[in-house]
């Protein structure tokens, strides 16, 4: 899939929809989910989360583990950091 706007750029805010299968409410075509939801990579790649775990979401706090030498400034985990886990 290919997002631009009307800059050229792809643009930050975007949804991808879902169509869920609702049998309470047959009328909702379907639901938007945020690019920046812990509920997207499971549901892009089940195969690497069979169990139904969330993903990378925004302002994840990073938490060094006992021994760890790394930069103590580190704040959050980054998107690259959880997926190359």
């Amino acid at each position: 899939m290919v997002f631009v706007n009307s800059d050229g750029e792809p643009p930050f805010e975007r949804n991808i929809p879902v169509y869920p299968l609702n049998p309470e409410n047959p009328q909702q075509p379907f639901i938007n989910i945020n690019i920046l939801s812990p509920n997207l990579d499971l549901m892009s790649y089940p195969i690497f989360f069979p169990y139904g775990e969330p993903g990378w979401q925004p302002n994840w706090r990073y938490e060094p583990y006992q021994g760890a030498q790394g930069n103590q400034s580190r704040v959050n985990v980054t998107m690259l950091q959880c997926k190359s886990a």
